[in-house]
C-alpha cells in the first residue's frame, strides 16, 4: 500500500484530477522525483517499496490484492484523502514533463499511473471546472493512523508501507467507501456518455482530419547547421576525422536508416540526439527512457483498462507513425535513450517485424497488428487515429520515421543484453572518452587545472588497460566541474585553486560507488605531486 501525496499543494492534484476526466478518463498520473526512497535491485529506479510492491503484485499473479494507492495531501502529521485506487502502471520518464506540474525544484521521473475507484463527494460535481481548490482541503477525509500504542503515526509522502497494522486500519477505510466506490464508478461512467453523445468515438471527424497539420523535418547539411549541433559539445568516436565530418556522416546514416550509439555515460550521446533532433524541428522528434519494466504495450500497443472497459493502447510507434503522417518532407525523429535498459525479449518483438531490414522500403506493419486493433471495440484515440491514416497511407508514414538509440557501457547493474537481432537492425557509432584534456583546450582555464586533467585522464586509461576499470572522467562531468569552478575560483593561491577543482570535480563524476572514488583519490594526489 502506498500514499501518494505531497506537502499540503494541492494544485497539482488539481492537473492529476483533470487529466483523470480530460486525457484518460478513470486514472490518474502522479510523479515522484526518486529521491531517498532506496534504490530497486533490479531495475535501479529510485523507489524501491514502490517498485518492489509493483513487480511483485504482476510475479505472483496477486490480482486479488493489488497495489492500493491512497491519493492525498499531507499537512503535518496527517493525511487529507482526495480518493484511493489501484497502481497499474509504473513509467521512468526524465524527458516528458508533465503539462500540469511545475517542474521547478525536480524532475518527476518516476511516474504512476492509478485506476480511480473513489473520489471524495466534493471532486465529483457536475462543473468540475469549477472547483474551488483553495477551500477543498477542508470538505476531505483526514486520515490518521496509529500504531499499536494508540500513537499517532507521521505518515510520509510518496511512500510504500507493509506494516500489516497500517495496512488493516486503510483496509478499513476503504471498506466505509464501498457505496462511493460504486458512484465514483458512475461518475466517470457519465462523462463518458456526455463525451459519446457528441463525438462519434469510432472514427475521427472530418474537421480532425481537414486540420490536421504539416511539418517540413529535412535534414540541414550546411556547414552553419552543422556548426549549430556541435556548438561547445565536445564528442570523441573512433572515426578519423572532424567532428564536422563525423555530424555529416550521422546525418547521412540517417537518411538510410536507424542509429545507435554507444558508449559510456557522459561522452555526449544524448546531447547529440537532442541537438539532431531540434535541428529537424521542434515537431519533428519525440524522445523517451528506456526502463526494465518495459512491454510490447509501451513500445507498439496492446491491452489496456479503461473505466471499467477493455481497450487497446497505442505505444510509442504507434504514436510516432500518427506524427510522421505529418511529415511533408524529411523524417520524424524517436530517441530511446539508454535502451539497453529495456528487456529486448519482453518489448521488441513487433519491433523486429516492422523494422526487419535496415532498408527503409522494406519495413511494414504486419496485417495481424492492424486486425489485432481492429479486433477491440473500445481503442484510445491513437489507435483511432493510425487505423484511418493507415487505411489512406498504408506503409509509406513508417519509412519516414527514423530511431536514434543510445546505450550506455558502464553500468551493467541495470542494463540488459540487446542481442545481435536489434543491433543489426541499427548503424553503431562509438562514443568514447577523451584523451588528456583535449575537450578543453580553447576554456577559459589555467594550464595547471588542463595538466592536471591530462594526468588524472592519462591515470585512469592505464588503471583501465592494466586492471579493467570502467570509468574514467567524463565530457559532461568536466564541463560542469569547470563551470562551478569559474564561478568560485577567484582570490585563491594556485594550490588552493588546485584542490578546490579537485573537490568540485569529485562532486561531479555521477558516482557513488566507494572503489571508483578511492582511486580518483589515489590518482589525483599522484598527480597533484608533480
Amino acid at each position: 500500500m502506498c500514499f501518494q501525496a505531497n506537502e499540503e499543494d494541492i494544485e497539482h492534484w488539481k492537473g492529476s484530477y483533470l487529466y483523470s476526466i480530460e486525457e484518460e478518463l478513470g486514472y490518474m498520473i502522479w510523479g515522484d522525483k526518486g529521491e531517498s526512497k532506496g534504490e530497486d535491485d533490479i531495475t535501479g529506479i529510485e523507489f524501491k517499496g514502490l517498485v518492489e510492491g509493483y513487480r511483485d503484485q504482476i510475479k505472483n499473479n496477486n490480482l486479488n490484492y493489488p497495489l492500493l494507492a491512497i491519493l492525498g495531501v499531507k499537512k503535518g502529521n496527517d493525511i487529507y484523502v482526495l480518493g484511493f485506487g489501484t497502481i497499474v502502471e509504473i513509467s521512468y520518464d526524465l524527458f516528458r514533463n508533465f503539462r500540469y506540474w511545475k517542474e521547478i525544484n525536480g524532475i518527476w521521473k518516476i511516474i504512476t499511473r492509478i485506476k480511480v475507484l473513489y473520489l471524495n463527494k466534493s471532486l465529483r460535481v457536475n462543473n468540475y471546472k469549477g472547483i474551488s481548490w483553495n477551500t477543498l482541503i477542508n470538505s476531505l477525509d483526514k486520515l490518521e493512523l496509529k500504531n499499536k500504542e494508540g500513537k499517532t503515526i507521521t505518515i510520509r509522502g510518496n511512500q510504500c508501507y507493509i506494516d500489516p497494522y497500517i495496512i488493516r486500519q486503510i483496509k478499513e477505510y476503504v471498506i466505509s467507501k464501498k457505496e462511493e466506490i460504486v458512484e465514483t464508478l458512475w461518475f466517470y461512467r457519465e462523462i463518458k456518455k456526455n463525451i459519446n453523445s457528441k463525438t462519434n468515438t469510432s472514427n475521427l471527424s472530418q474537421s480532425e482530419q481537414i486540420t490536421q497539420p504539416e511539418y517540413i523535418c529535412k535534414i540541414n547539411s550546411s556547414d552553419d547547421a552543422l556548426r549549430k549541433i556541435l556548438d561547445n559539445l565536445f564528442i570523441k568516436t573512433s572515426y578519423p576525422f572532424s567532428n564536422i565530418d563525423l555530424i555529416k556522416v550521422i546525418l547521412s546514416y540517417l537518411k538510410h536508416g536507424h542509429l545507435l550509439f554507444v558508449g559510456p555515460p557522459g561522452t555526449g550521446k544524448t546531447e547529440l540526439t537532442l541537438r539532431i533532433g531540434r535541428s529537424l524541428g521542434e515537431n519533428c522528434y519525440t524522445i523517451t527512457t528506456a526502463n526494465s519494466l518495459w512491454f510490447r504495450r509501451d513500445l507498439i500497443g496492446g491491452e489496456s483498462i479503461e473505466n471499467n472497459n477493455v481497450i487497446w493502447k497505442s505505444g510509442l510507434l504507434i504514436r510516432a507513425y500518427n506524427e510522421a503522417v505529418k511529415v511533408k518532407d524529411g523524417y520524424y525523429l524517436v530517441i530511446i535513450d539508454e535502451i539497453n535498459r529495456a528487456d529486448i525479449d519482453k518489448a521488441f518483438g513487433e519491433f523486429f517485424t516492422i523494422f526487419s531490414t535496415t532498408n527503409p522500403d522494406e519495413w511494414s506493419i504486419p496485417k495481424y497488428l492492424i486486425d489485432e486493433i481492429k479486433s477491440y471495440p473500445n481503442k484510445d484515440k491513437v489507435a483511432l487515429e493510425f487505423l484511418e491514416n493507415y487505411k489512406k497511407y498504408k506503409d509509406e508514414p513508417l519509412k519516414r520515421i527514423r530511431i536514434i538509440a543510445t546505450m550506455n557501457l558502464i553500468d551493467t547493474r541495470n542494463l540488459f543484453y540487446l542481442g545481435d537481432a536489434l543491433v543489426r537492425r541499427f548503424a553503431a557509432i562509438d562514443f568514447n572518452y577523451p584523451e588528456g584534456a583535449e575537450d578543453i583546450q580553447n576554456y577559459p582555464v589555467e594550464d595547471e587545472i588542463k595538466n592536471f586533467i591530462s594526468c588524472l585522464r592519462k591515470k585512469f586509461k592505464d588503471k583501465r588497460d592494466s586492471e579493467g576499470l570502467n570509468f574514467d572522467i567524463s565530457p559532461a562531468s568536466l564541463k560542469k566541474a569547470l563551470e562551478i569552478y569559474s564561478e568560485v575560483k577567484n582570490s585563491l593561491l594556485q594550490q588552493e585553486k588546485l584542490n578546490l577543482f579537485k573537490s568540485i570535480l569529485l562532486s561531479t563524476l555521477g558516482t557513488i560507488d566507494q572503489e571508483i572514488i578511492k582511486d580518483f583519490d589515489n590518482l589525483a594526489n599522484g598527480c597533484m605531486s608533480k
